[in-house]
């Protein structure tokens, strides 16, 4: 059954792998997607957020929180990806273009499962799905749709397998709710070091 699934799995991926090599073009399109997911800049974005949110958003506002709640989401995310990935040890693909994957984890990232960018994107879409209750109809759209076309970017780069990229989507909705749950508790936390510390960012 198992050889069954990885074999359904391997000859969809690889089907599908329309940009793997490194000539193709409209690749560095799917560079870019893959850039605008990546959990550095992800990581230095919600960083500055934090620092600087006493400037970005108002005091009352129901987002005041939400730079804190961004980068716990990047934390999680970044930690459990890395934990599966180191578990599970799972190979990208033989036919993945290493040269221009750029800044990448010298361990975990060297494994396929599950795709990192592709939880990260679902996380984050849940995430500001329960944070803006957005009623801009064409963007909720973009939003919902953004981590399944990211999704098959990857596969199609040859970054990762089909089974990635589910397992991603599914990793992502479990963070995002994971962060919800334990936002609050994280949001005190912070507040008690940067007391402990003597920073006034709160």
């Amino acid at each position: 059954m198992l050889r069954n699934l990885y074999t359904v799995d391997y000859f969809l991926s690889s089907n599908l792998a329309i940009c793997r090599e490194k000539d193709c073009v409209g690749r560095i399109v799917l560079i870019l997607i893959e850039w605008s997911m990546h959990g550095v800049p992800w990581l230095l974005i919600s960083t500055i957020l934090c620092l600087f949110r006493k400037f970005l958003f108002y005091k009352n506002s129901q987002y005041y929180n939400f730079p804190y709640i961004l980068l716990l989401g990047i934390i999680v995310d970044l930690i459990i990806v890395g934990i599966i990935k180191i578990i599970f040890r799972r190979r990208r693909p033989k036919y993945n273009e290493e040269s221009d994957q750029y800044y990448d984890a010298p361990i975990a990232d060297k494994y396929s499962f599950p795709s990192g960018h592709t939880s990260r994107a679902s996380m984050l879409t849940v995430l500001y799905f329960i944070a803006f209750r957005p009623v801009n109809l064409g963007f909720s759209m973009f939003m919902m749709m953004f981590p399944i076309f990211l999704g098959i970017s990857r596969v199609m780069m040859g970054r990762h397998y089909v089974s990635d990229i589910i397992g991603g989507f599914i990793l992502g909705i479990i963070e995002a709710n994971i962060v919800v749950n334990i936002g609050d508790r994280w949001i005190e936390l912070l507040k008690e070091i940067s007391q402990e510390v003597g920073m006034n960012v709160f």
